[in-house]
């Protein structure tokens, strides 16, 4: 817990830490929380037009614009300075892309406000170009890259750049297309990860169906959100394929609420997964899974052909990751 701002206390052996890494760690933290902040006082001022929410929002925005210009090239988690990986605000940009979205939010919200001078705006906007140009650096097959899209497309909705808005939509749909399969499961083949890569997805169809776009019906993202099933075991739970922790179909909920379709597991016969390299093959009491391929980039395993057996309402046989 932290004393201040540089000093934390461990609460049950009361051991003092101020290394530079705790330190670091917890500047880290309070960043996510001015950035939850800046949005919940937007908000607040959207629904309630009450201007005393609007000078928060303005106190993150404009202490940010002003500090970020000093802030170094960081060294990313694997020690490389300035790299597409490396961020400025976070040690990493994917987190940089992440907080663009609330920031930008925040702004969009309470930029209407009389509050605003010209010359706020003007510095805000600066520091929304200045937070795009490392986004804009990262162009890997990665769920990273649906936060970076989404957070690149926040800016330029946010800034009216409609040069930056077509460039970063022409790369969502490109990553669309090459990391979705027609399963509708996203490529490395492991749940959590393709709700990680969902969640932004969803994020960038709204913010551009505002905008008049149509992303929101393209058909790889609605399949993104119906293909989980087809590789879930009958009680929605899903075999621990590739890099992936156990997880359940409930954790689509959300997705789902979004599309405005019932989150109920369907009947479902065998079927083989082609892009997605799995086998299901099923009967009324029982199913099996092989997993074939593909490999899955970075999350993904080289074993394959691993079988998975789940019976009488639970898993017997595993793949051993």
């Amino acid at each position: 817990r932290p004393l201040s701002l540089t000093e934390h206390e461990c609460p049950v052996c009361h051991t003092k830490y101020t290394s530079e890494k705790v330190v670091l760690a917890y500047r880290c933290k309070l960043h996510y929380a001015v950035e939850q902040a800046a949005v919940a006082l937007g908000w607040a001022y959207a629904y309630t037009h009450e201007e005393k929410y609007v000078p928060g929002v303005k106190r993150v925005l404009l202490k940010l614009a002003g500090d970020y210009p000093s802030y170094p090239d960081r060294l990313d988690r694997w020690g490389v300075s300035g790299g597409p990986m490396g961020g400025r605000r976070y040690v990493q940009s994917l987190d940089e892309a992440v907080g663009a979205i609330h920031l930008a939010k925040a702004y969009d919200l309470t930029r209407n406000s009389p509050a605003w001078t010209d010359a706020e705006h003007k510095q805000v906007q600066d520091f929304f170009r200045a937070t795009a140009e490392p986004l804009g650096k990262f162009t890997q097959r990665s769920n990273h890259q649906t936060w970076y899209n989404a957070g690149l497309v926040a800016i330029a909705s946010t800034l009216a750049d409609t040069n930056l808005l077509e460039r970063t939509m022409a790369a969502v749909v490109d990553q669309l297309e090459q990391n979705v399969g027609r399963d509708g499961l996203w490529y490395e083949g492991a749940m959590v990860y393709h709700n990680y890569a969902l969640q932004p997805l969803i994020m960038t169809a709204d913010m551009t169906r505002r905008l008049g776009l149509d992303f929101y019906k393209h058909p790889k993202l609605r399949a993104m959100i119906t293909g989980p099933m087809h590789a879930a075991y009958p009680d929605g739970s899903f075999p621990s394929v590739n890099d992936s922790d156990p997880s359940n179909i409930r954790m689509f909920d959300w997705a789902y609420k979004w599309a405005g379709l019932p989150l109920e597991m369907p009947k479902l016969t065998s079927e083989v997964l082609a892009d997605a390299g799995l086998v299901a093959l099923r009967t009324s009491n029982a199913c099996v899974f092989v997993d074939y391929g593909a490999h899955g980039g970075e999350h993904g395993h080289p074993d394959k052909l691993n079988i998975m057996l789940f019976a009488l309402g639970r898993e017997w046989i595993l793949d051993p990751g």
